[in-house]
C-alpha cells in the first residue's frame, strides 16, 4: 500500500503468516529496495522546516523578583525584537517594548493608552535591563516574559507605489532573518485615505497588529487575521477588547501583500499621528497560525499551519471571532503537562488563570481543546503560536509528547 507523507509518498512494507501482519514504518532496515520516490513513514523524512531551532527568536521564560528585585533579564537570545511580559501573581498590566521604539517605550494591550516613556531601561543583547518603572522591575512579583528576536536596529522603508498604485508610507522596520516577524513604526499622513506601509517581511503576513503610539487618533490595537473575513482585506478586530470583529476601514480595502499592507482612518492613519506594527507570517518550524471551528462536546485536533508539518507550541493564543469574548495566551513554560490550564488574557491585567476552565492539549505537532468552552471551543476561532520544537525534518529531532 502507499500513502501520502507532507510531500513525499511512503511505503509500509506488509508481510503476511497466517492471520498476522507485519508493517516496517521504517524503523529498521527494509527487507526489499523500496521503489524510487518513497520514503520510510518517519519524521526525519520530511523536508527541514526553515528554523530548525525555535529557541533562537523565541523564549518563554519566568521572572520572579524577591524583596530586592532583579535589574535584568536575561531573554536567551542574541537579540531583543520585541518583549511581552506580564505580571502572573496579581493584577498587572502587559508590558510590550520593542527594538523599534525603544527600550523606554512602554505600551499595554490591556488598554488604548497612548505610549509611556520610561527611564534607565536598554537593550544589551539578549538582556534586558530593567528599573522599578516597570511591573517587571516590582520587589516581591512573579512574571511571564516572551521574546521574540527581530533583526537588530530598525531600517528605513521608503515611499513607492507598490499595491495596485496606491502610496506607501515611509516606515521604519525590524524584520527577522528568517522573513516571518517584523516590528516597525510609522507617521500617518492621510486621515481616510488608502494608503500602504511597507511591513518588511519576506512573504505575506498571517497577522499584523497596529497601535498608534500618540496623537489625537483612535488609539485601539488594531488587529488584522487573514482569516477573519476570508477574502475582505477590511475586516479587523481589536486586541485590547473582547468585542467580536468588524469590518471598516481601518485596513482600507487594499489587499495584504508581501510588501505591504494598507491604512486607511484614524486608528492607523491618522495625519500626523504616529504608529507601530508587528507583523507575523506562517515559518516553518516557528510561526503558525489559522482558524478552526470548535466542536463543543467534541474536541478537535488542530495541526498548527506553520506552511510545513506544524510544531510543539511553547506559545498559543487564541481569540473567538463569531462572537465578543477574551484573548487567551497559554504557554508550555506555565503549562509543563497537558491539560494546559493555566493563561493570561491578553486584553486583561489579571493575574494568571490558575485551574481555568479553558483548557487545552499541547502536542507534538498542534493542540487540542479539552473543554466546552466559549474561549477555546463553542465557535469560530483564530489562534497565533511559536514553537517550542519543530516536528521533524530531515537532520531535526522531533518534537517530543508532552
Amino acid at each position: 500500500s502507499d500513502s501520502s507523507f507532507g510531500s513525499h509518498q511512503v511505503m509500509p512494507y506488509q508481510t503476511l503468516y497466517a492471520d498476522s501482519a507485519t508493517y516496517n514504518f521504517g524503523a529498521t532496515a527494509f527487507a526489499h529496495t523500496p521503489p524510487t520516490g518513497f520514503k520510510a513513514l518517519n519524521t526525519a523524512n520530511l523536508p527541514a522546516p526553515t528554523v530548525t531551532d525555535p529557541s533562537d527568536f523565541f523564549t518563554a521564560k519566568t521572572l520572579v523578583n524577591g524583596g530586592t528585585p532583579n535589574t535584568s533579564f536575561d531573554t536567551g537570545l542574541d537579540s531583543i525584537g520585541l518583549i511581552m511580559a506580564k505580571r502572573t501573581d496579581d493584577t498587572g498590566g502587559w508590558e510590550w517594548i520593542d527594538i523599534a521604539r525603544g527600550a523606554n517605550a512602554l505600551l499595554q494591550t490591556n488598554n488604548n493608552d497612548d505610549e509611556v516613556g520610561k527611564s534607565g531601561l536598554s537593550f544589551s543583547g539578549g538582556t534586558f535591563n530593567i528599573t522599578t518603572t516597570l511591573n517587571l522591575g516590582q520587589a516581591n512579583t512573579s512574571h511571564i516574559v516572551y521574546s521574540l528576536k527581530a533583526g537588530g536596529s530598525p531600517s528605513t522603508l521608503a515611499v513607492d507605489s507598490i499595491s495596485s498604485g496606491v502610496p506607501s508610507i515611509a516606515s521604519s522596520v525590524s524584520a527577522a532573518s528568517h522573513g516571518g516577524f517584523s516590528v516597525g513604526t510609522y507617521t500617518g499622513d492621510g486621515g481616510t485615505s488608502a494608503k500602504t506601509v511597507r511591513h518588511g517581511l519576506s512573504r505575506k503576513p498571517s497577522w499584523v497588529i497596529v497601535k498608534m503610539r500618540s496623537g489625537s487618533g483612535t488609539q485601539t490595537w488594531t488587529t488584522w487575521q487573514e482569516n477573519i473575513y476570508a477574502g475582505d482585506s477590511d475586516g479587523y478586530i481589536i486586541l485590547s477588547d473582547i468585542a467580536a470583529p468588524t469590518d471598516g476601514a481601518s485596513f482600507n480595502g487594499v489587499d495584504v501583500t508581501d510588501e505591504v499592507f494598507s491604512v486607511g482612518n484614524d486608528a492607523t492613519n491618522q495625519d500626523g499621528d504616529t504608529f507601530c506594527f508587528w507583523a507575523f507570517a506562517k515559518t516553518p518550524g516557528l510561526i503558525g497560525s489559522g482558524k478552526y471551528i470548535g466542536g463543543g462536546s467534541v474536541f478537535p485536533t488542530i495541526v498548527i499551519d506553520d506552511g510545513a508539518s506544524g510544531f510543539k507550541p511553547a506559545w498559543l493564543m487564541i481569540r473567538r471571532i463569531d462572537a465578543g469574548d477574551e484573548w487567551v495566551v497559554f504557554d508550555s513554560t506555565a503549562n509543563p503537562h497537558n491539560n494546559a490550564e493555566k493563561y493570561v488574557s491578553m486584553s486583561y491585567n489579571d493575574a494568571q488563570r490558575t485551574n481555568a476552565a479553558a483548557k487545552v492539549d499541547l502536542f507534538s505537532n498542534g493542540f487540542r481543546p479539552t473543554v466546552n468552552h466559549a474561549r477555546v471551543n463553542s465557535g469560530t476561532y483564530i489562534y497565533l503560536a511559536f514553537a517550542e520544537n519543530p516536528f521533524g525534518g530531515d537532520g531535526v529531532a522531533q518534537a517530543k509528547a508532552r
